[in-house]
């Protein structure tokens, strides 16, 4: 995963008096910090001046939003660390630091959830539904008020620190309800960072304003003395911003899971285009189809494949860089015979029965292959929840066949069938169907995309043109 150059951490940076920044390199390793607010008064700062009260020591916001001069950015790869210190802070109500401030389907923020009595790190990461994933702390407290506290990123676990306690993420919830409790630390931790990659696209938590400037509700009701920021990190795992994704044409062949089928048609791939705003992607998904040809239907994937071949004068496959193929599970439930191999010097497109599994398979390398010779191929197995009836079988073909066909074609796979840490084991999102990064026993929902597909595939996609 890229890590994005750091541009804030020099002076200028305060919305609310003095700002200051050091920069320590010692054995390797970079030191920031820096006070971001403190007691003084910047009236020209503030977006929304009327909304804003003084005391006489204390920031007040009486239901209101700023923007911060610059960005603070705080690195999550492995070797960093950060703490972000408050001084007497109350939070009544709204939400306190944010990213992306002006839009709810796209943002990071922090608060205290009253209702469950947690300090949270809140995400919300998708278009079609407007959900708020909380990732809390339980703290021993009725209320949150003159608090000095402390969030803490270390060793890639986030830690909250008041009255020299420390508390670890333990609290999940969507929207306030389906509340869940877990003893996996590290599990939840790996979650959230995911999820502040898919909406930053970087190895960074980027926070830039107070309050909220869509909702009302969201608006910060509060009051603080001082907020300061540090991290460090060491030196070597610190390169300039570069997206390799740049410009490259990535078209992604699949059926229902790489539609979005239970999440309204937004998945991974449409993450993957939304964050990386210079690639160009094509999406060619219609859930329910099969790699193989059928008698039933006219849609199976090399159908579905020739008709973009045969637009714009054959400009699709011939100009992509990569082609990334969903290994069907609908052609295992369906009974689709599995057929062997064809040895090694059989390579003509020509010479393979699509009307079977792997005869497809080889027939969409072949054709990709014969129009462009230079185009990486990707297949990707899906991640499938053990109880799904047909996951043995999916499972035996990913196991057996797969390493021979990557060895044969010289394609790329990304298992996320084995995918370990199990997706069984995730955090319960939805009471009403099932648990984890799942819908069903197939299809993830917006956890599962959010933090399980999209960061794999697109680091995984960063790191091969990288």
């Amino acid at each position: 995963m890229k890590k994005q150059a750091l541009f804030l951490l020099s002076c200028g940076l305060s919305l609310c008096g003095c700002s200051n920044a050091t920069d320590n390199i010692d054995n390797n390793i970079v030191e920031h910090e820096l006070k971001i607010f403190d007691s003084n008064k910047n009236e020209n700062s503030y977006y929304n001046e009327d909304n804003f009260t003084y005391d006489d020591n204390l920031f007040i916001s009486n239901n209101g939003s700023c923007k911060l001069n610059e960005d603070i950015s705080l690195p999550l790869f492995q070797s960093s660390s950060w703490e972000i210190n408050f001084k007497n802070l109350t939070i009544k109500s709204g939400h306190l630091l944010t990213f992306n401030q002006e839009n709810d389907s796209n943002k990071i923020y922090l608060t205290y959830n009253t209702t469950n009595k947690i300090f949270v790190i809140g995400i919300c990461n998708n278009k079609k539904r407007i959900n708020f994933y909380n990732y809390g702390f339980s703290l021993p407290i009725s209320d949150f008020t003159n608090i000095d506290c402390t969030l803490k990123y270390e060793n890639e676990l986030f830690t909250f620190l008041m009255d020299d306690e420390v508390y670890n993420l333990n609290k999940f919830n969507v929207n306030q309800a389906n509340n869940c409790v877990t003893n996996s630390v590290e599990q939840i931790s790996k979650e959230l960072r995911a999820q502040i990659i898919g909406i930053t696209n970087s190895e960074y938590l980027y926070l830039d304003g107070v309050g909220s400037l869509t909702n009302e509700a969201h608006l910060f009701n509060g009051s603080f003395k001082e907020i300061s920021v540090s991290y460090k990190y060491a030196k070597e795992n610190y390169v300039d911003e570069v997206n390799f994704l740049d410009d490259k044409n990535l078209f992604f062949l699949g059926s229902s899971i790489f539609y979005g089928h239970c999440t309204s048609g937004y998945g991974f791939v449409d993450m993957i285009k939304d964050h990386n705003v210079f690639t160009n992607v094509t999406k060619e998904t219609v859930s329910g189809t099969t790699l193989a040809k059928t008698k039933t239907a006219t849609n199976s994937y090399i159908e579905r494949m020739e008709q973009w071949i045969n637009k714009n004068n054959g400009n699709y496959i011939v100009s992509d860089d990569a082609l990334i193929v969903q290994l069907s599970t609908n052609d295992f439930s369906k009974g689709i015979n599995e057929a062997k191999i064809e040895d090694e010097t059989v390579v003509n497109s020509s010479s393979f029965d699509q009307t079977s599994i792997t005869g497809a398979i080889e027939y969409i390398c072949a054709r990709a292959r014969e129009l462009n010779n230079e185009i990486k191929i990707i297949f990707i197995s899906c991640p499938i929840k053990s109880s799904w009836s047909y996951r043995t079988k999916y499972k035996k073909y990913v196991d057996n066949v797969m390493p021979s066909l990557v060895d044969k074609w010289n394609i790329n796979f990304i298992d996320l069938l084995n995918y370990n840490p199990s997706c069984d084991l995730y955090l319960k999102v939805d009471t009403s169907s099932s648990s984890g990064y799942f819908y069903d026993d197939i299809h993830p929902n917006f956890i599962g995309y959010s933090a399980l597909m999209y960061p794999l595939i697109n680091e995984y996609l960063f790191n091969l043109f990288k």
